[in-house]
C-alpha cells in the first residue's frame, strides 16, 4: 500500500478500478460488477469521475498509466465514498481495514503541512516592520496625534497571542479532525441507504468507530497548550 500510485482528477486524488481491486484483495470483475450490479447507488461526480474524450487524452498526457488504461477510450476513477461503497459491497473485513487505511493516507494526505524552522523564519522575517525609516519628517502635530504609548515594553503593533497557525502538533491535530469528519461524512451517505440488516450493523459500528476518532481528536484539542508567543496582528 506504501507505493500506491498518486492520481488526482479535477483536484482530488481518486483511484482507478485497478488499484481498487489489488487494495481490496479482489479482482476487477468483482468491482465492476459491484458497480453494474449498485449502479442506482453510484453518483458521478459523487463516488466517481469518467474522463474521456479531449479530457482524457490530456490527462494521459500529463499522467502515467497503466497499459490498459492507455487504450481505453474513457476512464472510470473512484472517489473516496466511491471506495467506501465498494468496501461496503465487498463486506470484508481487508476490504473495512484497507478503507480505513485510504482515508488516512491517501484521500487525506494533502492536508496543510506544518511550517518547517526555514519556512517559519523567512515569514518571521517578512514580518519585521523597521523602525524609524521614514525619509520624510512628518510635521509634529501630526506625529503627537498618531504617536502610540507602549504597553508592558511591547511594540505596539504586537500582541501576546496563541502560537496555533505554526504549531507542529496543534496543525497535526487540526489536520486529523478534518480527516475524520470527511470520512464520517462518507460513512454516513451509505447509512442512509436501504441496506441489509447484517450490512447495516456492519455499517453502525463503522459509525461508531469514526465518531470515537472524532471525540477523542476533539478532546485532544480541548485539552492542547499552545504556547503563548508576541506576533504582529
Amino acid at each position: 500500500m506504501q507505493d500506491l500510485q498518486t492520481i488526482e482528477v479535477k483536484g482530488q486524488r481518486v483511484l482507478t478500478t485497478k488499484q481498487i481491486a489489488e487494495a481490496y484483495g479482489t479482482e476487477e470483475d468483482k468491482i465492476r460488477w459491484n458497480y453494474k450490479y449498485n449502479k442506482g447507488k453510484y453518483k458521478e461526480g459523487k463516488h466517481y469521475i469518467l474522463i474521456q474524450g479531449e479530457e482524457l487524452r490530456e490527462l494521459k498526457r500529463e499522467c502515467e498509466f497503466h497499459t490498459l488504461l492507455k487504450q481505453a477510450k474513457s476512464v472510470c476513477f473512484w472517489t473516496e465514498k466511491g471506495a467506501l461503497l465498494h468496501a461496503k459491497s465487498l463486506n470484508t473485513d481487508k476490504a473495512w481495514e484497507v478503507y480505513e487505511y485510504l482515508v488516512d493516507f491517501y484521500f487525506r494526505a494533502k492536508e496543510e503541512k506544518p511550517e518547517t524552522a526555514q519556512e517559519r523564519q523567512t515569514s518571521e522575517k517578512k514580518a519585521v516592520i523597521p523602525v524609524n525609516t521614514r525619509t520624510e519628517k512628518v510635521p509634529e502635530a501630526i506625529e503627537a496625534k498618531t504617536r502610540t504609548i507602549p504597553v508592558y515594553g511591547l511594540n505596539p503593533a504586537k500582541r501576546m497571542v496563541v502560537d496555533i497557525p505554526r504549531n507542529a502538533e496543534a496543525l497535526q491535530l487540526i489536520g486529523e479532525m478534518r480527516k475524520y469528519l470527511t470520512g464520517m461524512d462518507a460513512l454516513l451517505d451509505t447509512y442512509c441507504m436501504f441496506l441489509p440488516e447484517e450490512e447495516f450493523k456492519k455499517m453502525a459500528y463503522a459509525v461508531q468507530g469514526m465518531a470515537g476518532k472524532i471525540s477523542r481528536t476533539a478532546l485532544f484539542l480541548y485539552t492542547f497548550k499552545p504556547h503563548i508567543v508576541e506576533e504582529y496582528m
